[in-house]
């Protein structure tokens, strides 16, 4: 995805509210995400609210010069360019370079970050701007 722009807030009515964001609210394979923006509110009522994507899984994803400035919540996994990516292969990498949000983020049980809720993969963070909560190899 090259400069995509999610400009309304979000309110999911699927899978009790699981997995909701601005562009990528689930994906089973690798994303790229170049100048992407969201600026609408995003609400997860379960888990996994970002604000460019909401679930990421399974293969290496990237995320370059994004931001977001609206404003996330979920119970659980809650960040403003994303809130989870996982992988049961450890050797998955998951970039994030000059990414910004400006954004409110909220996790009424745990795992909010201004960038990233949770990440179960190796990582590497450059130039980012806000707190990243969790990141684990």
């Amino acid at each position: 995805m090259t400069d995509c722009a999610a400009p309304r807030s979000f309110f999911p009515g699927t899978k009790n509210g699981d997995r909701a964001a601005g562009l990528v609210a689930h994906s089973k394979g690798p994303v790229t995400a170049l100048g992407c923006s969201n600026t609408g509110e995003i609400n997860a009522a379960g888990s996994d609210a970002g604000g460019i994507a909401g679930w990421i899984e399974d293969d290496d994803s990237s995320f370059m010069e994004c931001s977001n400035s609206g404003n996330v919540s979920a119970a659980v996994c809650a960040g403003g360019i994303f809130g989870y990516f996982g992988s049961d292969d450890n050797d998955k990498l998951m970039s994030l370079i000059d990414n910004i949000n400006t954004g409110n983020i909220t996790a009424a049980s745990s795992k909010a970050g201004g960038i990233v809720g949770q990440v179960n993969v190796i990582c590497s963070k450059t130039r980012d701007i806000n707190e990243m909560e969790e990141c684990n190899g």
